[in-house]
């Protein structure tokens, strides 16, 4: 029975009490007419008096207090559902319309809540995935670097090495550059030495003539002189053929020395030709090696930047792994508001996902007749209830970061009165049973826009 309808009973038996009681006393005095007629005008005010009291508290709550009672434990359980406001909706300040107006715009928070969160799931993964592709990038750029590093090193150390040989071969030049002047000054010497030589042999070979002739004359002053003569002629004979073989020995000596005077001359313009050319060989060396110690320089320097650029791609990689920690990290935070968020029944706005499903059954102990009716999930086909308790969050690769399942309650949810079991199958209905109230039979509706008069009224 209604508040209103309590209260008008009420008020009727208190009206004929009240006019038995006038009538009784205070009548008695006056005329029958007169008393019913006073009677009458009290009656109509007391019966006035009494519609607009029921007006008025009717206008401040704007609906049966069960009413405001089931609306706030769906809301306290997390069904925030739109509900049919029905013939109370004209009482846009009483106590129903501003819980509804509140559920109303709890429903909108978690809705906005509920695409922020999807909003920031898609932002760490798509974060998570451009972290992991960085730090793979880095991880391959950074192998090359070490291995172009390496190159480097062992190039570096064979211009050191090549530098070294030439620095050796430019003093090795240099001394065979003096070495060769040095032969060139004693060929010269030696052809100085060849001509006088020639010249002394000349001389001999002129005295050795001269002997001749005064061997001749000699053997012919003996032949003038006869017997006497002829041991002298025979002596005279002997130092003749002396000076032949002196002279010839002396031709031979003078024809060898202008050989060795000529080969010297030869090796002297040899020895003078090669000065150029290993001065030259010398300064091209001095070359080599400038440029040598030039590219190892250049190589260092190379080096020295392979390793900042080293250094930089590891702090790069230091810098993904963080990014893509913090993203593991925000995912978690997204799945735990998700789970937060899933608690609250918001299916008419974003199709909020839930495990179970709540109802309120209450039956009136007197009435055994009248059925029950549970509040029941939409109909789902049997792919999207798979695909819905398949949904996991991301996980990051370098984070390891595990999240619950989104069938688990909050903190909140766990800590009240009479914890109810939550499932993971949507299909299933879990029922709350409460003590039932023997005067407030209710029938719950599944959804307010299947079922226009959500709660039971009474005419």
């Amino acid at each position: 029975m209604r508040l209103s309808s309590r209260f008008a009973l009420v008020s009727g038996l208190q009206l004929a009490a009240v006019g038995v009681l006038v009538y009784g006393s205070l009548l008695q005095p006056f005329s029958p007419s007169t008393q019913w007629w006073i009677a009458g005008v009290v009656l109509l005010l007391m019966l006035a008096s009494a519609v607009w009291l029921r007006w008025s508290i009717k206008r401040a709550l704007g609906a049966e207090p069960e009413q405001i009672h089931r609306l706030l434990e769906r809301m306290n359980h997390g069904d925030f559902q739109a509900a049919a406001m029905g013939a109370h909706s004209l009482y846009s300040h009483s106590l129903y319309s501003c819980a509804l107006t509140l559920q109303s715009r709890l429903r909108s928070v978690m809705g906005a809540l509920k695409s922020t969160s999807d909003a920031l799931a898609a932002a760490s993964e798509q974060v998570n995935q451009t972290a992991s592709s960085l730090s793979d990038g880095v991880t391959v750029q950074a192998n090359g670097v070490a291995d172009t590093s390496n190159a480097m090193d062992q190039i570096a150390n064979s211009i050191s090495h090549n530098n070294q040989h030439a620095n050796q071969t430019d003093a090795i030049a240099k001394q065979a550059c003096i070495d060769v002047e040095e032969c060139s000054e004693a060929v010269l010497g030696t052809v100085q030495a060849m001509q006088n030589i020639a010249e002394r042999i000349s001389i001999i070979n002129d005295i050795a003539y001269q002997t001749n002739l005064l061997a001749l004359n000699a053997a012919i002053e003996a032949g003038r002189a006869g017997e006497q003569g002829r041991g002298f002629s025979v002596v005279a004979s002997e130092v003749r053929k002396l000076a032949e073989r002196c002279q010839q020995a002396a031709r031979q000596i003078s024809e060898e020395a202008t050989a060795s005077v000529k080969q010297s001359d030869q090796a002297g313009q040899l020895l003078d030709k090669m000065v150029p050319s290993i001065r030259r060989t010398a300064d091209l060396v001095q070359e080599i090696a400038h440029a040598s110690t030039e590219q190892t320089s250049g190589a260092q320097q190379i080096n020295s930047a392979m390793g900042q650029i080293n250094k930089t791609l590891q702090e790069t990689a230091a810098a993904s792994r963080q990014l893509s920690n913090t993203a593991g990290e925000l995912m978690t935070r997204v799945t735990e508001l998700r789970r937060t968020i899933g608690f609250f029944d918001s299916r008419d706005l974003n199709r909020v996902e839930k495990p179970a499903v709540k109802a309120k059954v209450e039956s009136k102990a007197q009435s055994k007749a009248e059925p029950k009716v549970v509040r029941s999930p939409r109909a789902r086909p049997k792919a999207q209830a798979q695909k819905q308790a398949s949904v996991r969050p991301v996980q990051s690769h370098t984070a390891a970061t595990k999240s619950t399942p989104r069938s688990s309650r909050p903190q909140a949810a766990q800590a009240k009165p009479k914890p109810r079991p939550v499932k993971p199958d949507a299909a299933k209905v879990s029922v709350l049973a409460p003590k039932p109230k023997p005067k407030s039979p209710v029938a719950v509706s599944p959804h307010a826009d299947e079922d226009d008069q959500f709660f039971v009224h009474y005419d």
